[in-house]
């Protein structure tokens, strides 16, 4: 089951330095609600990561996720209101700070950094997605593709790097692979200069595809260090990280996190 369900939770809720490990099936599910998160290591699981649907309009910063080299599946599987996606609440969360590790390799599941379907919104900056083997993102459905034409749904100033592996541990191209074009070009649009995303950077982690010891803190000198946007000044945004991905100069991860193998 999940490693931990939020239903209609609100913004007094607090969710903050937590951790799930090796989950049987997702990390954590928000289920609607206005819950924010904070702090949020989803290591190992075995289905999706973190899974929102049913309005969730929360706020989340210093996310980290890695996902199991044998049974993970999205690492963000992001829903509205399913059969009725224009159906208010309508999904759209804000997310700043956020890092996402595949694992270099094909499952026997799709693998991917970003599933955003049925309607979702979502506000999202200063991320690092790499290591996926199917692809980046799929915006799925002509709902979730026309929140992009409202400002609802984007990704600024990130790094995507190095998403696209087949099964013997080989990149599938050089980049990134992106999905089949249907409703929506995931590549032009995330491509789109307003944006500031890269595609051929390395971030430079420290280890973060070790999955007894990980190190998701960027190196001395790494380009992930800065390029960042300033999130938003709205008391709860941690506004000084300007920097791209979970973690900057200081590792919060160190000291109470664990990555036991059983």
């Amino acid at each position: 089951i999940n490693g931990l369900t939020l239903g209609a939770c609100g913004s007094d809720t607090e969710i903050d330095y937590v951790q799930v490990h090796k989950g049987s099936d997702d990390g954590v599910e928000i289920f609607g609600g206005a819950v924010n998160v904070k702090h949020l290591v989803i290591s190992q699981g075995w289905d999706d990561s973190l899974d929102w649907d049913l309005g969730w309009t929360g706020k989340g910063q210093f996310i980290v996720i890695q996902q199991d080299p044998t049974q993970g599946n999205f690492a963000f599987e992001s829903d509205s209101n399913g059969d009725t996606p224009n159906e208010a609440p309508i999904s759209n969360p804000e997310l700043y700070n956020v890092t996402l590790i595949g694992s270099k390799k094909a499952t026997s599941k799709s693998q991917a950094a970003m599933l955003l379907r049925e309607g979702t919104g979502a506000r999202m900056g200063n991320f690092i997605l790499t290591g996926f083997s199917s692809y980046a993102i799929d915006v799925d459905g002509a709902e979730s593709a026309a929140r992009t034409e409202s400002n609802e749904l984007y990704l600024e100033n990130s790094m995507f790097f190095q998403n696209g592996w087949d099964q013997a541990g080989a990149m599938i191209a050089d980049g990134n692979v992106w999905p089949e074009v249907k409703t929506f070009d995931e590549k032009a649009f995330f491509s789109l200069p307003t944006y500031a995303n890269t595609f051929d950077v390395d971030p430079a982690l420290t280890d973060a595809f070790s999955l007894t010891a990980p190190d998701f803190a960027p190196t001395s000198g790494s380009p992930a260090l800065s390029g960042g946007a300033t999130p938003p000044n709205d008391g709860f945004f941690d506004t000084s990280a300007t920097f791209r991905g979970a973690i900057g100069t200081d590792d919060w991860t160190a000291g109470w996190t664990a990555y036991p193998e059983k």
